[in-house]
């Protein structure tokens, strides 16, 4: 996947300097740092194209340090974007701005960190993921990722042994969670797109999972996507579903997923509590349940 993300693939970029030596002297302390981040800045400022290729390869990049990959996520976001409005477009235009087949080989890139052993890059490509989304989704660009990370959850997992598998599915279902986040303001997705978005999440919810931080991740990110599921939650079937897999979450082993559960349980009843009357009598069982273990405990 690091060469996806452009000519810049390896160490050296434009310049004749070593991205990740850089990236490391800008951890330090004292001259180095001072000097390594005055370099980076200049190579972002002089040559924007050309630094999100390095900084994607530095963060796709299995053989970098960790702190490098990091970093290097850190800054590939914050070209994305701004907490300034007026900043936050200047970013925004800048990415589609670059050229169509670099944009594509940083996102494919990035996709493809997602099963990555190190938990903290994989959240840094995922929050990366969603910035991106924040920009294309409502231009109907970028159409194949959410189906792409629904089949994270089903059908890549063929052939992947079951570590693997579960670092695989962690990883999509903390992206589904941040694009979630990104896009509350924005209507940025299709119902269709609101669909294959809750069957990855239930999915990874499903009490058959065996991997408790799965089960935590897709929680926490049907949080996130409650906002766009109003269809769903009017028809009877899906919300069901969806209320029965909360509710399983709630009575789990693992006090996180719990706590987890509960809090979706609450959105749940503050956004469409009209729908719950036959909810309600077992909404509040579990939750006596759960108030006299703790009080057990």
């Amino acid at each position: 996947p690091t060469q996806a993300c452009g000519t810049f693939a390896d160490m050296t970029v434009a310049g004749g300097f070593d991205v990740t030596q850089v990236l490391l002297a800008a951890q330090e302390h004292g001259e180095a740092r001072v000097q390594a981040e005055e370099t980076l800045r200049q190579f972002q400022e002089g040559a924007p194209p050309a630094f999100v290729q390095a900084m994607c390869a530095q963060l796709v990049g299995e053989d970098k340090p960790l702190e490098t990959r990091q970093l290097a996520g850190l800054m590939l976001k914050n070209t994305l974007t701004a907490k300034d409005k007026s900043r936050r477009l200047e970013a925004q235009q800048r990415w589609s701005t670059l050229d169509a087949a670099a944009r594509e080989g940083v996102k494919h890139a990035l996709v493809g960190v997602l099963g990555s052993a190190q938990r903290q890059a994989v959240s840094a490509a995922a929050q990366v993921i969603s910035k991106i989304a924040a920009i294309e989704f409502p231009h109907k660009m970028w159409p194949g990722l959410i189906q792409g990370l629904l089949r994270n959850m089903g059908e890549a997992q063929a052939g992947l042994p079951p570590e693997k598998g579960a670092v695989l599915k962690h990883g999509t279902l903390e992206t589904l969670g941040y694009i979630c986040e990104e896009l509350a303001d924005l209507e940025g997705l299709e119902q269709a797109e609101v669909n294959y978005v809750l069957t990855a999440i239930m999915q990874g919810m499903r009490k058959e999972e065996p991997v408790a931080q799965v089960r935590i991740a897709a929680t926490v990110a049907l949080s996130n996507a409650l906002e766009f599921a109003a269809q769903n939650f009017d028809t009877a079937e899906e919300r069901d579903y969806i209320v029965q897999g909360v509710c399983d979450c709630a009575i789990a082993a693992e006090d996180k997923l719990r706590e987890e559960a509960f809090l979706v349980l609450v959105t749940i009843v503050d956004t469409y509590y009209r729908h719950l009357g036959s909810y309600l009598g077992k909404i509040y069982e579990i939750s006596a349940k759960a108030i006299e273990g703790d009080a057990q405990d």
